[in-house]
């Protein structure tokens, strides 16, 4: 019994001391060619490995973003999680790059490719090459000019859903009110006038589930920003055990 205990007791050690050794030596693979990457990016602060710059950005990210852009420029490279992000700090440099082809694709290491590899019945956002997203912009925004999107038709519903807005923010009487529940019905009554010809009532029953629902798709939506920082096997796993 004392020699089995000894024996368990080795064995156990030995295969600690193994997955530190493959942790370290992993981090260090992770670093050495973390480094190699950057050399072809562009310039930006250097953040801590596996996690990057996440830790240094806050509660409020968009301003620390903005204040990286004040010292580094409006392209720069910020490490988040173990992916390498080049930044794209204002409109001219946005305009430029997405008026080119090589930008209508998205990352492997996006929660949706993993999504789209594991089920072959998988709805996709868009395929790597970027063709299928490319397609489906130009279906969608030439259906929604048919509805009259980008005319003077979709003006006077955006003004006529203001007048709703600000009639509700003048019922408070000078009360605190919580401008997010306010917004999200009057932003999505634009669309729906568009797609179904009427709009809801804040109060309606079927406007309060649908706000329901967008709200939750933020939720949903804040997670895969998490999962897209990290490894692709972290996603893979998070999916498979129905987490997500």
């Amino acid at each position: 019994m004392f020699v089995t205990q000894l024996l368990f007791d080795y064995i156990f050690a030995n295969v600690i001391y193994f997955t530190i050794f493959l942790v370290l030596i992993s981090v260090v693979v992770h670093i050495v060619s973390n480094l190699r990457l950057r050399l072809h990016l562009p310039a930006g602060p250097v953040g801590l490995p596996l996690v990057g710059h996440l830790p240094f950005l806050g509660k409020e990210p968009h301003k620390t973003i903005a204040k990286l852009g004040d010292k580094y420029g409006s392209v720069f490279t910020l490490q988040l999680g173990v992916y390498n992000v080049v930044i794209l700090n204002d409109w001219e440099a946005v305009k430029e790059a997405l008026n080119k082809d090589s930008f209508l694709g998205k990352p492997t290491s996006s929660p949706f490719t993993v999504v789209n590899s594991d089920n072959d019945n998988a709805i996709s956002f868009a395929d790597d090459s970027g063709y299928t997203w490319s397609a489906d912009r130009r279906f969608a925004l030439q259906v929604l000019r048919d509805l009259g999107f980008g005319k003077g038709s979709m003006e006077d519903r955006i003004t006529d859903e203001i007048s709703y807005l600000i009639k509700h923010i003048d019922g408070s009487n000078g009360e605190p009110v919580n401008i997010h529940k306010l917004l999200t019905p009057s932003i999505s009554n634009i669309i729906m006038q568009l797609v179904f010809g009427h709009r809801y009532d804040y109060d309606e029953p079927k406007r309060q589930a649908l706000d329901q629902l967008v709200d939750q798709l933020s939720q949903v939506f804040s997670m895969t920003g998490f999962l897209a920082t990290a490894p692709v096997w972290l996603s893979r796993l998070v999916f498979k055990m129905g987490l997500f």
